[in-house]
């Protein structure tokens, strides 16, 4: 969901409802993820060859991102919301239809939201190697703080996409 918005936004807020198909099966809203796009100013090019401005960069777990006070928009600007469907292998196949609910400065907007689950689901067993380093240094640089709960959430939080990071430690 991208917004661009036509004035100053002082506070943004979005949250989704369960989805259901016709025959009345439910997508609950427990199984979505919502991810603020973190920009990152440009302001000097060391090869010339990269425009000044803003650029995506970091998918910010929604809570995270309100905690932090990060819920503004300047006019013209973009933000984008990334919302990722953990859909389980169990769920019924089926269109399911809801919506999402988009607040700007207190004027609620309903976002349209549909989800085709087929009848197929993806192997528990994971048959590519991967290695991801994780710099638990860097999480303190980023996140302000450390901890081994912390370190276990960004290992967990990999391992979630199928990916096999290394073993959360303390720096």
């Amino acid at each position: 969901l991208m917004i661009t918005p036509e004035k100053d936004i002082a506070s943004y807020d979005f949250n989704m409802s369960d989805l259901k198909t016709t025959e009345g099966d439910v997508l609950s809203a427990e199984n979505f993820e919502i991810f603020a796009q973190w920009y990152t100013e440009i302001t000097q090019s060391y090869n010339n060859k990269v425009e000044y401005g803003f650029y995506p960069d970091a998918l910010i777990p929604w809570d995270a991102y309100v905690s932090g006070g990060y819920t503004t928009i300047r006019k013209g600007q973009n933000q984008a919301l990334w919302i990722n469907a953990n859909i389980p292998a169990d769920q019924k196949a089926g269109v399911y239809i809801g919506e999402g609910k988009l607040v700007l400065d207190g004027e609620a907007y309903k976002i349209p939201v549909e989800v085709t689950v087929y009848d197929a689901a993806i192997p528990q067993e994971n048959h590519v190697k991967t290695l991801f380093g994780i710099w638990f240094d860097l999480i303190d640089d980023g996140e302000g703080y450390y901890t081994e709960e912390l370190g276990e959430a960004y290992y967990d939080f990999l391992v979630s996409k199928r990916l096999m990071p290394t073993k959360a430690q303390d720096p």
